[in-house]
Parts: C-alpha cells; sequence; structure tokens
C-alpha cells in the first residue's frame, strides 16, 4: 500500500524501493534529514507540524528580534544590536535543530567595539565552502552529505565563523570542484561568479573570505607561479566589482592524495597565498596550521572534505584572525 505523505514537516521525503528479482515487492518508508542525518521517520510524524518561537535577547535581556521556526529547524541569527563601549563576542546558544521554545542572548566583552558586526559577509571556495541552500542555482555542491555530520548550514565553518563575529550573511559564491585557476563558472576568476558575491537583498559585500586551492593542487596542478597569477587575478576582480571591499584569505587545510605531487604543490600553494596576504592589503587566516597532516583523522570525514569537528576548528580560527581587527582597548 502506498504511504501518504502530506509533508508538513521540514525535510521529509517518501522512497519507494522496489526489489531487484521480484518487481511486485515494494518497501515504502518516510526519510527525515536532521542535524544528525537521515533517520526513518513515521507517517503521523512527517505529517506534523510542530513550530517554535525563537527570541533574540540584548544585553540588558530585551526582546530585539521573534521568529517562528518548524521542529528540528533553524534560524540565521540577526546583526546584534550595538552597544557603546561593549564589543559583540558571539551568542549563548546555537539557532539550528530548534526542539523548543528558546531565548538566545547577544553576549558583549566590556572594553571596545567589534568593527565586523553588522557587516555584509560573503564567501568563494570550493566544495569545502558549500551547502545546497545557499549557494547560487545550478553550483555544484557537497554538503549536505549523507552520510556525513554537518547536516545545517550553520555547522559550517563560515556560517559559524560570522554568527559569532556578527556579520550579516550576503552570498556564497562556492563551487564544488571549483580551481582559482582557469576561466569558466568553476574558476576564482571567473567574472560571472565573482558578481554572485553580491546580494539581490542586501547588495554588495562588506567583507569577502576567500578558501579555495585544494583542487587546483589536487588535479590541475598547475605550477605555483601560475596558481599565484591566477590567484592575484581573482583578488583584484573582487576589488574592481566591489570597491573598499575588506578580503581575508585563507591558507588550504590539507588533505589525503595519496599524491607527492599534490603535496608538494600544496606546501607551495599555501606559501603562495602567504606571499599575495603581505604583498597587497588582504588579511592571512593560516587555516593550514589549523588542519595539516597529522590531524587529518581528527578532523575529516574523506580525503578532502572536513567533519563537524573540523568545521569548527577552522571557524576558531577565522574568529581568532577577524577578532584583532576588533577595536579592544
Amino acid at each position: 500500500m502506498p504511504v501518504k505523505v502530506e509533508q508538513k514537516a521540514a525535510k521529509t521525503t517518501k522512497k519507494t524501493a522496489t526489489k531487484k528479482t521480484d518487481s511486485s515487492y515494494t518497501v515504502n518508508c518516510v526519510i527525515k534529514i536532521t542535524t544528525e542525518g537521515a533517520k526513518f521517520s513515521s507517517v503521523e510524524e512527517a505529517n506534523t507540524y510542530v513550530t517554535h518561537k525563537v527570541q533574540f535577547l540584548d544585553v540588558l535581556g530585551n526582546v530585539f528580534k521573534e521568529c517562528i521556526v518548524e521542529d528540528g529547524g533553524h534560524v540565521i541569527y540577526p546583526a546584534p544590536p550595538v552597544v557603546e563601549g561593549y564589543a559583540f563576542v558571539g551568542w549563548d546558544k546555537d539557532c539550528y535543530n530548534i526542539k523548543e521554545d528558546v531565548t538566545i542572548t547577544a553576549l558583549y566583552k566590556e572594553g571596545g567595539e567589534n568593527n565586523y558586526a553588522g557587516k555584509k559577509f560573503a564567501i568563494i571556495g570550493d566544495s569545502i565552502s558549500t551547502f545546497r541552500e545557499v549557494i547560487p542555482s545550478g553550483y555544484s555542491c557537497f554538503y549536505p552529505y549523507p552520510t556525513g555530520d554537518t547536516n545545517d548550514y550553520n555547522q559550517t565553518w563560515w556560517m559559524q565563523a560570522i554568527s559569532t563575529v556578527g556579520m550579516n550573511y550576503c552570498a556564497n559564491a562556492s563551487y564544488s570542484g571549483g580551481y582559482v585557476y582557469g576561466t569558466d563558472v568553476t574558476s576564482g576568476t571567473n567574472a560571472e561568479r565573482i558578481k554572485a558575491l553580491a546580494s539581490k537583498t542586501l547588495g554588495n559585500p562588506d567583507v569577502v573570505i576567500i578558501h579555495m586551492g585544494v583542487n587546483d593542487a589536487t588535479n590541475k596542478q598547475e605550477k605555483a607561479e601560475s596558481f599565484k597569477a591566477s590567484y592575484l587575478q581573482m583578488i583584484n576582480e573582487i576589488k574592481s566589482q566591489y570597491p573598499g571591499v575588506k578580503i581575508f584569505v585563507c591558507t588550504m587545510i590539507a588533505f589525503d592524495s595519496g599524491s607527492p605531487t599534490a603535496t608538494s604543490l600544496y606546501n607551495d600553494y599555501v606559501q603562495s597565498i602567504i606571499d599575495i596576504a603581505s604583498e597587497t592589503d588582504c588579511e592571512l587566516i593560516e587555516l593550514h596550521k589549523v588542519i595539516n597532516f597529522t590531524n587529518l583523522s581528527t578532523y575529516m570525514m574523506d580525503a578532502k572534505h572536513p567533519n563537524a569537528a573540523g568545521m569548527k576548528a577552522m571557524a576558531d580560527e577565522v574568529v581568532e584572525v577577524i577578532s584583532k581587527y576588533y577595536k579592544l582597548k
């Protein structure tokens, strides 16, 4: 008998499996995607619409934003209120996998200000920075991966970082399998891809973070000089498109390619990015020191992609670097 699912609940789908040796034998099931991964669901659960109230509180405990979210769903952190003499330093609770009414409070540090709170942020990267719900239509995507543990975009390294800093999400122009080198849409120098760093609603970004190069090392394997030239071209294109934008460049996290050539190129590319940061007015985030060849088993879900622990480690380093540019007294 077919399973009737109205699919009122978020992230549910019905699937029918047919036995290969007997097409008359079928099995119906309902699948629900959660932050813990894909799980079996009952029809009753899939057809039940449960919501929760989320309230955001300022430093005085006043509600400055309120929204309704489906059970197990998420919200995007709002821009935190500016408090004179205080620097915003994050939120006291996660904003995903919400299972009950919750209040989330903005946290501050006395004695300074956070120049990045409220700024519009964009990211350009490869599969490590993709997420299905946020990248442009038609862009190849990796996350969320069916057997992975990063199943909500609030768990990604970039969203964790900008939420902690208090920036507004603007756009994500990441492309799974993307390169720095080249001219097509997978390339960081492609004009249309750079245009995707802007938002139709928020406009141009104030801050752009770049994390690219792994695919260049493992697949295209161009010489370090060519890689550096392409990387500089990408930066110049971003600056031309968005005058006054602040750019942070990330060195690449390590990977397990099994190729001595790729490993050698990785080291050369990392040094190229370090050199680029010193030669331009871009700021450097050294993610190669966070996920390196000694801790891949801890932080990676496969040869190239970080797990939830890896995402958190990357986010912490990004926040650490950006926090240096707060005006703390």
